[in-house]
């Protein structure tokens, strides 16, 4: 499930809590669901940028998943891809100098 369920929980980096934040805490930790994301800003405002947006998965769920911002638009949320798969997913990665082989 994607939603923007505007749940403020400490868990999820607020400083604040609220009923709906609350009970997916429980619900979290009763094993009944998974937070999978996503962990970067989806919501800018002038003095703050935050994280209304959630993607949850049953606790059972074992796919492969990717989860990536999407293009600025004229709204003030950013879009999310969320990428499920059955099959690995491959992120491509910048070239990292090796150590090991230089003089």
């Amino acid at each position: 499930m994607l939603a923007d369920l505007n749940a403020n929980h400490h868990f999820l980096g607020y400083r604040r809590t609220n009923t709906a934040g609350r009970q997916l805490y429980n619900l979290t930790l009763n094993r009944t669901i998974q937070h999978i994301g996503p962990y970067f800003p989806t919501y800018y405002s002038v003095n703050s940028n935050t994280t209304p947006d959630i993607i949850l998965t049953n606790f059972r769920t074992h796919h492969n998943t990717h989860t990536a911002p999407g293009p600025l638009t004229t709204s003030d949320h950013i879009p999310i891809i969320f990428t499920i798969s059955a099959s690995p997913i491959q992120i491509p990665t910048m070239p990292r100098p090796s150590f090991k082989q230089a003089n």
